[in-house]
C-alpha cells in the first residue's frame, strides 16, 4: 500500500468503564531496582501520551512524551482484547468480563516541549499493534516517540480465525510510518516535535525479520531484535539483540547463531535467564488472574488453534521468569542502547561489568560493542570465490532435480537429518536437526518420503502436527515425495514454498497450490535439459573479481548453465542451493533454504527452451517462465542478449547488499531495489 496524505486521528479506549481493567503489573521489583548502575530500569521523567492514526486503512499507534501535569484528572488509556477476537466470541463476552489492559499512558495529551527521536516497532505472528505497550510507554517516558502499525497479514485475528498468514507487510508498514513523519510533524498534535534525523527500528518475533529488512534503509540509525532469530547478517549498523533462555520459538542456539553473524562495529546482546517468547509483550499480564487471555476466550466458545495455544503460553508459564522481573531488564537495555546511539547519552550507561554482576541471576549471555571487519579485499574475495566455484563445478545441475530419498534421513533446513537418533523440528524460523525432542511452536518431521515408511505407508505432513508415516493422507494433509513415481496418478512431485520460505517437496497436480503454500515449482526429472556439465572446474582465477569495500560481484557474469551468481561466488546448483534472504546471498550445500528464497536461476541459460528467469518482488521467489515474466516479476539476465529490445542488462542492489542483474529500461529501478548500475 502506497503512502497517502490522508491521515485521520483515531481515539483510543479509556478506562471510564463500569469494570476495572486488568492492572498493569508493577514493572519495578525491589531486588532489581537495587542495581543503581542501571538507570533505565524505572520509567523516565515524562508522562506518556497516546494516540492513534489511520493511514490508508492502516492503524498506527503512537506513544510520546507529554506535558507533565496534563494527565491530572484523566484515566489511563486502555485496550480491549475483544477487538482482536472473532466476532462470534466477542459478542459473548460481557463488559464486566472483558480482557482489558491498562497502559502506562494517557489519551491525546499535549506533547512536551522539545524534539524527540523516533522508534518504529513491528509486531510478529499472532501479534497486534498494542502488544508491547509497556515497553513503548517506557521508551516514551525517556523522551522518544514510538510507533507501532497493525500488520493485518499476520496479526492475531488471522491466526485465531484459522486462516493462513498472508505476505508479511511489516517492512512496508515501517517504511509507510517513516514516510508519514513529515506530515505528522506539521500537525497540531506534534507541532514539529518529531526529530526525523534520528530513527530506530525494532521488532518482536517475526517482526524482527521486517526490522532486518529495513535496517539497511538510509533513514535507519540503529535496530533492535526482540525474541527473533529468523535473519542472517544485516546492514553494519548499531544493533541490539535480546532474547530469553526458555523461548521455544527463537531458541538460545538460534539466538547465538544469528548474533554471531552480525558484523557491525556496535552490536550488543542480552539473553535473559528464564524469559520466554512473550516476555517482550503485555500478553502474559492480560487476564492473568483468570488463566490468561486464551482461557477467557475459550470459556466463551473460541476454538484455539494448537499453534496459538503453544505460543500463548511461551513466557507466561509458572516456570518462566515473571514479567515483573523481565520487563525492567528489557526496558533498561533497550533504552540505554537507543539513547547511546542517538547521542543523548555520550557514554553507554548500564552495560558495564558492575551492572551485569548486579543482574547476574537474570543474565544468561551478554556482549557489547564487539567489532569485526565486514569487508575483505577484492583479491582475497576473488581467490575464495574462484576456489569454491572451481571445486563445485563440473557435475549435473539441479537443486530442483528429482533424486531418490535416503531411508531414515530427512532434508531438514540446510542439512540431512538422521531421524533414528535426532529430531527434525520445523517452525517459523526454519528447520533444525537436534538431539532433543521438538519444543513448543515447532513440528516434528519424521519422514520426507515413502522411503522412511514401512508396509506401503506414505509420508504425510499437516499443520501444526508435522510429518509422519500413515496409510493415507487426510483431507488437511499433503503427501511428501522425492520422485513423480511416489505420487498418485495425475500428480507430480513439486518443491513448494511456505511463509518463512520453508520449502517442502509435495505431491500436487498441475495448477493446484497446497493450502498455505505461496508457490510450487515442479521438480525436474533426471536426464532433462537442466544440466551443468559444461561448467569447467577451476577456470575462475582468484583476485580477478572487482570488489571494492565489499561490493562483490559473482563470477558467473557470462551465464553458465546450472550455476548462478550468489553473492561473492558462482553457485553450482547440482550439489548446492543459493539462498537469498535478510542476510544476503549464500551458496550452501543441500537443496533447501531455511527462512530465505531459493534462487534456481539467474538467466535464461538455467531454464528450459523459450523460458526466461523471473524474480518475484524484492527477491522473495525465483522461477522459470515461458517467454516472459508476470507483471510483478523482474526478468533476470547474465548478458544483454537475454533482454528485450530497448532494455539493458544491469546490476541492481537490494536490502542486505544483495546484488542481482535484471533486464530493464535505462534509468528505472525494479521494485524492492535501492539502486541500479
Amino acid at each position: 500500500m502506497l503512502p497517502s496524505d490522508e491521515t485521520t486521528d483515531q481515539s483510543p479506549s479509556t478506562s471510564d468503564q463500569t469494570t476495572n481493567p486488568n492492572p498493569n503489573p508493577n514493572p519495578n521489583p525491589t531486588d532489581i531496582l537495587n542495581c543503581t548502575t542501571a538507570p533505565y530500569l524505572q520509567s523516565g521523567s515524562y508522562v506518556v501520551g497516546f494516540r492513534e492514526k489511520e493511514v490508508n486503512g492502516e492503524k498506527i499507534a503512537i506513544w510520546y512524551p507529554a506535558m507533565n501535569g496534563s494527565e491530572v484528572g484523566k484515566n489511563r488509556a486502555t485496550y480491549d482484547m475483544r477487538d482482536w477476537l472473532p466476532a462470534e466470541v466477542t459478542s459473548q463476552i460481557p463488559d464486566m468480563g472483558a480482557p482489558i489492559f491498562e497502559m502506562n499512558a494517557y489519551a491525546e495529551l499535549p506533547i512536551a516541549e522539545g524534539r524527540f527521536p523516533v522508534v518504529i516497532f513491528a509486531h510478529g505472528l499472532a501479534g497486534y499493534r498494542l502488544q508491547s505497550s509497556t515497553l513503548m510507554a517506557h521508551l516514551a517516558s525517556w523522551g522518544m516517540i514510538v510507533t507501532s502499525a497493525e500488520n493485518k497479514g499476520i496479526h492475531l485475528p488471522v491466526i485465531l480465525g484459522g486462516g493462513v498468514p498472508s505476505m508479511d507487510q511489516g517492512a512496508t508498514l515501517m517504511r509507510l510510518t517513516y514516510d508519514q513523519l513529515d506530515d505528522w510533524n506539521q500537525s497540531e498534535a506534534f507541532s514539529n516535535r518529531i526529530d526525523q534525523s534520528r530513527v530506530a527500528v525494532m521488532g518482536h518475533s517475526m517482526g524482527t525479520g521486517a526490522t532486518a529488512t529495513v535496517s539497511g534503509d538510509e533513514f535507519v540509525d540503529t535496530w533492535i531484535a526482540l525474541a527473533g532469530a529468523g535473519f542472517g547478517a544485516t546492514a553494519p549498523k548499531p544493533f541490539l539483540m535480546m532474547g530469553g533462555t526458555t523461548d521455544a520459538l527463537a531458541t538460545p542456539s538460534q539466538f547465538e547463531r544469528v548474533y554471531d553473524a552480525q558484523s557491525s562495529s556496535i552490536h550488543r546482546k542480552v539473553l535473559i535467564e528464564g524469559a520466554g517468547h512473550l516476555a517482550f509483550s503485555d500478553i502474559c499480564a492480560i487476564a492473568r488472574d483468570r488463566g490468561g487471555l486464551l482461557t477467557v476466550a475459550s470459556e466463551y466458545g473460541l476454538q484455539v488453534p494448537a499453534i496459538v495455544e503453544r505460543l500463548g503460553e511461551d513466557g507466561c508459564r509458572p516456570t518462566d521468569l515473571p514479567i515483573e522481573k523481565a520487563w525492567p531488564i528489557i526496558h533498561h537495555f533497550v533504552t540505554a542502547h537507543i539513547r547511546n546511539v542517538f547521542g543523548i547519552d555520550e557514554n553507554l550507561l548500564g552495560y558495564d561489568d558492575e551492572t551485569v554482576r548486579c543482574l547476574d541471576e537474570y543474565i544468561a549471555s551478554f556482549d557489547t560493542e564487539s567489532s569485526s571487519d565486514p569487508n575483505m579485499g577484492g583479491t582475497q574475495a576473488g581467490t575464495q570465490a574462484g576456489t569454491q566455484a572451481g571445486t563445485q563445478a563440473g557435475t549435473q545441475a539441479g537443486s530442483q532435480m528429482q533424486t531418490p530419498g535416503i531411508p531414515n534421513e530427512v532434508t531438514c533446513g540446510m542439512q540431512s537429518c538422521d531421524v533414528t537418533s535426532n529430531y527434525c523440528c520445523i517452525g517459523l524460523q526454519g528447520a533444525t536437526c537436534q538431539a532433543d525432542p521438538c519444543g513448543g511452536f515447532t513440528a516434528t518431521q519424521s519422514c520426507d518420503g515413502p522411503e522412511d515408511c514401512q508396509n506401503n505407508q506414505v509420508c504425510c505432513v499437516g499443520f501444526p502436527s508435522g510429518a509422519a508415516c500413515t496409510d493415507s493422507c487426510g483431507a488437511s494433509q499433503e503427501r511428501l515425495c522425492h520422485l513423480d513415481s511416489e505420487c498418485a496418478s495425475g500428480q507430480s512431485c513439486a518443491l513448494c514454498t511456505y511463509p518463512g520460505d520453508t520449502q517442502i517437496k509435495l505431491c500436487t497436480s498441475e495448477g493446484r497450490l497446497p493450502a498455505g503454500a505461496t508457490s510450487c515449482m515442479p521438480l525436474v526429472p533426471q536426464g532433462s535439459n537442466m544440466q551443468g556439465s559444461n561448467m569447467q572446474g577451476g577456470n575462475m582465477q582468484g583476485g580477478e573479481m572487482n570488489n571494492q569495500g565489499g561490493n562483490m560481484q559473482g563470477g558467473n557474469q557470462q551465464g553458465i548453465e546450472g550455476a548462478v551468481n550468489c553473492g561473492a561466488t558462482s553457485c553450482d546448483l547440482s550439489a548446492n542451493v543459493c539462498c537469498v534472504g535478510f542476510g544476503g546471498q549464500e551458496c550452501v550445500a543441500g537443496n533447501t533454504c531455511a527462512f530465505s528464497a531459493s534462487q534456481i536461476c539467474d538467466g535464461s541459460e538455467d531454464c528450459g527452451p523459450n523460458q526466461v528467469c523471473c524474480m518475484g518482488f524484492g527477491g522473495f521467489s525465483f522461477s522459470c517462465a515461458l517467454n516472459q515474466c508476470a507483471n510483478l516479476e523482474t526478468q533476470l539476465c547474465t548478458n544483454q542478449d537475454q533482454c528485450r529490445d530497448g532494455q539493458i542488462c544491469r546490476t541492481c542492489v537490494y536490502p542486505a547488499n544483495v546484488r542481482i542483474s535484471s533486464c530493464g529500461n535505462a534509468g528505472t529501478i525494479p521494485s524492492g531495489a535501492f539502486s541500479c548500475e
